[in-house]
């Protein structure tokens, strides 16, 4: 760990989880070894009532005046949580989907690897590998190698060889990294605001040099108890069709390839 930690702003996104996943997910945050200096909860208005009523009774409970939240009908699975990042008051910000679970160290060691790295960085992310589909090499959603917590040791040295981190095409569940690396997704018209928000912002900034890393800091021997658990309580639903998302994802991964 560093001596001059890096303040950051924690953004949460609530969509169709439990209310004691909600609870769970947030002790969770109580317990980081590095505190976010601002907790956003973002809520689609749609579903979450009842998760909203239970996270104001949280913060309620635990007295915790930097814990905001944002309720609306917009999906903040997809673009909103970005948006919402541009005005935050640090230079990073971690994400996390509704169904991950962060160890204590789990801010604490993605911050200090973004900031010593300038780097976009998760525990979860695909390194894509191409294929051929009616004689063009292409890139497919999900068609590769999956960098995630339960990966085999050995199968995560293998493709991360002397570095202590995967290079992977994109970052899933929630990512972290600095405030300016946003432009990658706001300095030109969306293809979409349904989906992908991942892929361009991954995509474009490796285009332009910035690392993109699946990093998992007990396997090098760093930090045994840095660990983002997933829940599977519930699929967080998605506003598109699924082949149409799919076909969306495939499109944008070998646009910015």
């Amino acid at each position: 760990m560093t001596d001059q930690r890096e303040d950051y702003t924690l953004i949460l996104n609530f969509y169709n989880k439990s209310i004691e996943l909600l609870r769970h997910q947030c002790d969770l945050i109580k317990l980081q070894s590095h505190k976010p200096v601002l907790v956003i909860a973002c809520f689609l208005g749609d579903n979450t009532g009842h998760l909203f009523l239970e996270f104001m009774k949280y913060i309620k409970e635990h007295e915790l005046t930097n814990w905001k939240w944002v309720f609306s009908n917009h999906n903040f699975k997809y673009i909103g949580r970005y948006q919402i990042a541009l005005n935050i008051p640090t230079d990073y910000v971690v994400m996390l989907d509704d169904d991950r679970q962060p160890d204590t160290l789990y801010c604490e060691e993605m911050v200090e690897f973004a900031h010593k790295n300038n780097a976009i960085v998760q525990q979860y992310g695909w390194a894509l590998r191409e294929l051929e589909i009616d004689g063009e090499m292409m890139y497919k959603d999900g068609h590769g190698d999956y960098i995630w917590p339960l990966i085999s040791k050995e199968d995560y040295d293998k493709l991360r060889g002397d570095k202590e981190y995967v290079e992977v095409s994109y970052l899933c569940g929630g990512m972290t990294f600095h405030k300016k690396h946003l432009k990658y997704l706001f300095n030109e018209p969306l293809l979409t605001d349904q989906t992908g928000e991942d892929i361009i912002l991954c995509r474009k900034a490796a285009l332009d040099g910035v690392l993109v890393a699946g990093y998992i800091p007990w396997y090098i021997g760093k930090s045994e108890s840095t660990f983002l658990g997933h829940d599977p309580g519930g699929v967080t639903s998605t506003t598109v069709d699924v082949k149409e998302n799919q076909d969306k994802r495939n499109e944008l991964l070998n646009i910015y390839k």
